[in-house]
């Protein structure tokens, strides 16, 4: 391999690996967005099951039905 083809294979590596990382950034960021919306449904239904619970049940207990 001619010492350009080799500064062109080694540029395009260093490329690749920077493209890499900054798409594992980009998951990265989308994964905390995904994890505080997921956590934040889970608050809030957890927040109605319990204010649900405070209030009596709505229906009877399976065992009963």
């Amino acid at each position: 391999m001619s010492k350009h083809a080799e500064i062109h294979a080694k540029r395009i590596a260093v490329f690749a690996a920077v493209r890499r990382v900054e798409i594992m950034m980009e998951l990265t960021k989308d994964d905390e967005f995904l994890n505080e919306l997921f956590l934040g449904t889970l608050d809030a239904v957890s927040a109605q099951r319990t204010s649900n619970r405070e209030d009596g049940p709505s229906r009877p207990p399976a065992s009963v039905i």
